[in-house]
């Protein structure tokens, strides 16, 4: 091979895309088709979740938490969980979805924080709830979609549950997918 003195080297490639080109060959020969067994009604994987979150809601700090987390699958013919969330899938129309979420914000220690210094501690907030999910308009590679989620709002500390209300917050996506030709 030639190239111009321009002090870069230049790396024969072959040997390495065929060496890679085997291996990704041998593995795909070894591994057994999803298709070959029917896949069980139930399992229950372990995955490590990673969360990038204000401290509370409408702060400008952030902290980045790092933990294991079970990935249940479940394949029944309402409920699922899976890849996609979970859900109960009671209407068959593919524009509507109905489906359950939930987040959690942990718990606070305000002198982390120097904004909330003196300030109590804010306890860990769960939410759960509905969602309704409309896809409004669906071109090639894009989608426009209604969420309408509703949720239930509670505190947990180490002494107490707390009630803190419901959450409707609508919203309206665009989902934009890329093409590569």
């Amino acid at each position: 091979m030639f190239a111009p003195n321009t002090g870069y080297k230049l790396i024969n490639t072959r040997p390495r895309l065929v060496f890679f080109s085997s291996v990704i060959l041998v593995v795909f020969l070894m591994a057994k088709p999803s298709w070959a067994e029917p896949k069980p009604l139930f399992e229950l994987g372990l995955g490590l979740g990673g969360v990038n979150q204000p401290y509370y809601p409408g702060s400008s700090e952030r902290r980045n938490l790092l933990f294991p987390a079970p990935v249940p699958v479940y394949r029944g013919k309402v409920f699922k969980s899976d890849s996609r969330g979970m859900r109960a899938e009671v209407v068959d129309e593919p524009r509507y979805r109905l489906e359950i979420s939930a987040d959690i914000n942990f718990a606070i220690d305000s002198d982390d924080i120097r904004s909330r210094r003196g300030m109590d501690d804010i306890d860990t907030m769960f939410q759960i709830g509905p969602s309704f999910e409309i896809d409004l308009l669906e071109g090639n590679h894009s989608r426009v979609k209604l969420n309408l989620p509703l949720r239930f709002n509670m505190g947990i500390s180490s002494q107490r549950l707390s009630d803190d209300g419901f959450t409707f917050s609508p919203n309206i996506s665009l989902h934009q997918g890329f093409a590569w030709r």
